[in-house]
């Protein structure tokens, strides 16, 4: 029942701690009913307070990506820099998660010869809509598929037998596996692929065996290590399982895995400094470092990939406290920031900090990653939203808000809305191949802004503000149950 306290003494300090024994905890017990007695017992703590408004913050992301991550040579922008040192990589790329991010900010695209996926530690693809590549953006997500495909074993499973293996009783782990499985149902999910949905929640049956979050960084830490971002990629695999296929089994194994993600925040502070609260660890356990060393100290960019999972399933369980604790990780975030005092720095976020001196450590990353969840947390319209038309097996994309979607005996209704002052792109997905629907779109468009591709079943407008849209499918489409439900 949580008592008694039990007390110790460690080089002169005093540590009380409160813990709870009974039947099933030692064996068998689920690991987040712990946690979650844990976080009951003593609540979240308050928000810390942001440094700057969120213009200042816009303006200071912006700084960022015209100062050191801009490649200057060849173009684009670096995912990090270590000023005076190195670019990582050695030079940049036309990255989407960056366009996508100077152009919500600026309400400028900058122009680009190519395009391609990446930049930052959340992908953000919304470039691809606002600049007429979303053809482009759907053959990157099959190619992606296809090497996935081939990797994946019969038993649903992925498996990993590099450097990291060592220490570790298999040559698989949660964090390996879900990293796979959502990648493989995003893929479903764009584009109503049934092969793509089998495999992926194939990989999410075989994952019901794990119980810890582990797996996520063998870049650098062993396979065994429990971390951070395993809880993340298993929170976003399953999340999507249950958004596609709508089997409440998978959104129960989600918040499993949130909770499994709580213990790596730091809720109370951990140094009397004005930055920990909210704060993630990457690990718990090894690393394949001897400096730095990570255990307790926060790589909040893990973090941030978990705050956005956590939204996502926010969406799902509003009762969960799942938009606090990602509300607090972003804080943390923006407070870990570079300042514009750092004119070398400035806007990027640290690769990690140092609680003990209140200090920021290089590499410096660019803001791509941390600007996503920051969305949300402003409450900001979202760069790319997205709807479900279960029935139909279709998902639909847009850049803008996505203020209705529904399915009729006809085929698809929905509402969209845009703030920027220019076109930009939605499309429908998982359409019949071979027979394109009609539409009736208000406002009137420009001929020629809507398009149907029949091999990619993928129906695309392009508009401006608002646009009401009716799609009327054919016999074989229209809603009456697929293998997205």
């Amino acid at each position: 029942d949580g008592t008694p306290h039990h007390r110790m003494s460690l080089r002169g300090k005093t540590i009380t701690a409160v813990l709870r024994v009974g039947p099933g905890w030692s064996e068998g017990g689920r690991l987040e009913a712990s946690i979650l007695w844990a976080v009951k017992r003593r609540g979240l703590p308050a928000l810390p307070a942001q440094p700057r408004s969120t213009a200042e913050q816009y303006q200071l992301y912006d700084r960022a990506f015209h100062g050191m991550v801009h490649d200057a040579e060849h173009g684009g922008w670096y995912h990090a820099v270590v000023p005076g040192r190195r670019r990582m990589p050695d030079h940049g790329g036309y990255f989407a998660d960056c366009v996508s991010v100077i152009w919500k900010i600026t309400g400028k695209v900058p122009d680009t010869p190519r395009l391609q996926p990446g930049g930052g530690h959340i992908r953000n693809h919304a470039a691809f809509f606002v600049t007429g590549r979303a053809k482009q953006w759907l053959d990157f997500q099959r190619n992606r598929f296809r090497q996935l495909f081939a990797q994946q074993q019969p038993d649903g499973s992925f498996r990993y037998d590099g450097k990291y293996r060592r220490g570790h009783f298999e040559n698989t782990a949660s964090g390996w596996c879900a990293r796979h499985a959502y990648q493989l149902l995003e893929y479903a999910y764009c584009t109503g692929d049934e092969q793509a949905l089998a495999a992926g929640l194939k990989t999410l049956d075989y994952m019901r065996r794990f119980r810890t979050p582990r797996g996520a960084q063998v870049w650098e830490i062993p396979l065994h290590t429990p971390d951070i971002l395993a809880s993340a990629h298993l929170v976003r695999a399953f999340t999507l399982g249950y958004e596609i296929s709508g089997d409440r089994a998978w959104l129960e194994e989600a918040r499993y895995w949130a909770w499994t993600g709580v213990p790596f925040v730091y809720l109370s502070p951990p140094t009397p400094g004005p930055v920990g609260l909210y704060n993630t660890i990457a690990v718990l356990g090894a690393t394949g470092w001897r400096a730095p060393v990570w255990i307790g100290r926060p790589v909040q960019w893990c973090g941030l990939v978990y705050a956005h999972a956590l939204y996502r399933l926010a969406r799902h369980d509003a009762a969960g406290p799942w938009r606090q604790i990602a509300d607090g990780i972003v804080v943390g975030g923006i407070q870990h920031t570079w300042p514009e005092t750092d004119k070398d720095r400035q806007g990027l976020l640290p690769d990690s900090f140092l609680l003990p001196t209140q200090t920021r450590a290089d590499p410096g990353i660019n803001p791509a990653t941390v600007f996503v969840p920051a969305l949300e947390f402003f409450r900001e319209t979202p760069v790319l939203d997205y709807a479900v038309f279960p029935r139909a097996g279709s998902t639909l994309f847009a850049a803008g808000e996505i203020e209705r979607a529904e399915e009729t005996d006809r085929g698809l209704s929905f509402s969209v809305r845009s703030p920027w002052n220019r076109p930009v792109w939605l499309f429908v997905n998982g359409l019949d191949p071979e027979s394109a629907p009609s539409a009736k779109i208000v406002p009137k468009p420009a001929p020629g802004a809507a398009h149907f591709f029949p091999n990619a079943g993928l129906w695309t407008l392009r508009f401006q503000g608002r646009a009401e849209v009716e799609l009327t499918l054919p016999p074989t489409k229209k809603p009456s149950g697929s293998a997205i439900r």
